[in-house]
């Protein structure tokens, strides 16, 4: 039957498809070197744009091999639910010189065009913007910063199962990691079927 009422407006929207390395890969030689960090921390960490557009040295725990980003604010922050960012080495390196010179309550990614001592961080909408402009000169179409996390999740996946993609992703429901993007199962039964027969 027909939607009714406020209903009929809702829209159903394709499930994301993560970038491949080779589109990622793309985006981010045509990105300037903060907004490329960026991305790439995001890539190798599954966190959320917001997450990365306000780290501060502070709220990396840097003692252990692998680091902690506890960010001050996070999107189920209103639920009272915690969040914690593993980086690993790669996400590591790519980290750790943006560190040096940048005072503990300082921004790690300001804005290239910010006034001198100004201290903010990228907007949700200049951020989101710089990765646009640099997708359209790369010529990979629908690319945003949030697809970095549905790749994270494919990876984690594949590699360790859902339940580990859902630890890596900070979230309390397996159903929400399950629902980042049904490629990635697709995937891997072509993948069994070709070892199984």
């Amino acid at each position: 039957p027909p939607l009714a009422g406020n209903d009929a407006r809702v829209r159903s929207l394709p499930a994301p498809v993560p970038p491949t390395w080779a589109e990622f890969a793309a985006v981010c030689r045509a990105c300037s070197p903060r907004v490329r960090a960026m991305l790439l921390l995001q890539w190798y960490t599954g966190m959320r744009s917001g997450e990365v557009r306000i780290m501060r040295p502070a709220d990396v725990d840097r003692s252990g091999e692998v680091w902690v980003y506890r960010p001050t604010q996070h999107k189920c922050d209103w639920r009272g639910h915690a969040r914690a960012v593993a980086i690993g080495d790669t996400a590591r390196k790519v980290l750790a010189p943006l560190l040096k010179g940048v005072g503990p309550e300082e921004y790690v990614f300001r804005p290239e065009r910010a006034r001198p001592g100004a201290g903010g961080c990228y907007t949700c909408t200049s951020y989101a913007q710089a990765v646009r402009r640099a997708a359209a000169r790369a010529g990979v179409p629908g690319f945003h910063a949030y697809l970095c996390r549905h790749a994270a999740k494919d990876r984690v996946t594949r590699a360790m199962g859902l339940d580990a993609a859902r630890a890596f992703l900070g979230q309390k429901s397996i159903l929400t990691t399950d629902g980042y993007g049904a490629a990635v199962d697709l995937d891997t039964a072509r993948s069994a079927a070709s070892r199984l027969g």
